[in-house]
């Protein structure tokens, strides 16, 4: 799996414990939902401050966030 695509599944995790739509996260970190769309896809590279203002909207530090996005890398490398 890529470390894009598991960070994406980290914070799609994050923003459903905490029973937001992809539309009320962005609101928060006062991003366009496809922002959030894409980057929980994985589809397109996110830039620092796209992902400061994401973890900042679910209360979780980035440095969280890439751990657990990591740990689900290593844990399905072949996805």
């Amino acid at each position: 799996m890529q470390l894009r695509k598991a960070f994406g599944l980290v914070v799609s995790t994050e923003r459903k414990a905490l029973e937001l739509t992809q539309t009320e996260l962005a609101e928060r970190g006062g991003l366009h939902f496809t922002a959030v769309s894409m980057l929980e896809r994985g589809s397109r590279p996110a830039n620092f401050d796209t992902l400061v203002l994401i973890s900042s909207a679910l209360g979780v530090p980035l440095s969280d966030l890439f751990r657990r996005a990591e740990e689900l890398q290593k844990s399905h490398p072949d996805s």
